[in-house]
C-alpha cells in the first residue's frame, strides 16, 4: 500500500504533463490547413497584383496619348525601344506616358513644401529635367 500511493502520484503527474503537451502542440491537420491557406493567399495576392499593374499601364497609356509628339523624335524613339526589346506598338505610348508622368511628379514635388520652400522656377527646372 505504501508503494501504491507514490506510483499513483507519478502516474497522475505524468498524465498531466502529457495532456498539457498534447493541448499546446499543433495538430497535423491544423498545420496542413495553415500551409494550404498560405499557398491560397499567395495565389490570391498574385492574382490581385496583375489588375493593379494593368491599371497603372492604362494610366500611362492615357498620359502618353496626350504627350506632345514630333514625327522625327517618334521614329528615333521607336527605333531605340525596338533595339531595347520593346517591339509592341504600345511601348512608345507607355514610354511617353512615363516621361510625362515623371515630369509632372517632379513638378509637384518641387512646387510643394515637401522638399523646401515652394519655388516655381526650381519646380519648372525639375519638370524639364524629369521630362528629359
Amino acid at each position: 500500500m505504501t508503494l501504491l500511493l507514490p506510483l499513483l502520484g507519478f502516474l497522475f503527474v505524468s498524465l498531466l504533463v502529457v495532456g498539457a503537451g498534447l493541448a499546446t502542440a499543433p495538430s497535423t491537420a491544423t498545420t496542413i490547413q495553415q500551409r494550404l491557406g498560405e499557398v491560397a493567399a499567395g495565389a490570391r495576392a498574385k492574382a490581385a497584383e496583375e489588375p493593379r499593374h494593368q491599371r497603372f499601364v492604362s494610366v500611362l497609356k492615357r498620359l502618353g496619348a496626350v504627350a506632345p509628339r514630333s514625327l522625327s523624335e517618334m521614329g528615333k524613339l521607336q527605333q531605340r525601344l525596338v533595339t531595347a526589346g520593346y517591339r509592341s506598338r504600345e511601348a512608345l505610348v507607355v514610354f511617353l506616358g512615363i516621361r510625362l508622368g515623371v515630369a509632372i511628379l517632379c513638378f509637384v514635388v518641387f512646387a510643394s513644401p515637401i522638399v523646401r520652400r515652394p519655388n516655381l522656377m526650381l519646380a519648372l527646372a525639375a519638370c524639364g529635367v524629369g521630362y528629359v
